[in-house]
């Protein structure tokens, strides 16, 4: 299985982009892949503090991920998996109502 380079932009960003449609996906990446974070970690009942030391990030990096204020790596994307206790694919899913 591979894990497809993705970069993910904080949505201030997006002002900056010259493509609407570059943008507006960079910014539906990073809305999934913070709204299955956050998804995940209700269903298993973590904390974000939790969270983040696990995945090796102090409490403040973490939630300036979670807000948008500083993007989040593809490097970072295994650490949070692991500390999540998930796979990759399942922080970039599409979740069916």
């Amino acid at each position: 299985q591979q894990l497809e380079t993705v970069l993910v932009l904080p949505v201030y960003w997006a002002d900056q982009c010259t493509s609407t449609n570059t943008m507006q996906s960079e910014v539906n990446s990073m809305s999934i892949v913070v709204y299955n974070i956050r998804r995940i970690m209700e269903e298993k009942g973590l904390k974000q503090k939790y969270v983040a030391e696990r995945s090796g990030f102090t409490a403040q990096e973490f939630s300036n991920m979670m807000n948008g204020r500083k993007s989040i790596s593809v490097g970072y994307i295994r650490s949070i998996c692991a500390a999540l206790g998930a796979k990759p694919n399942d922080l970039f899913e599409l979740q069916k109502s």
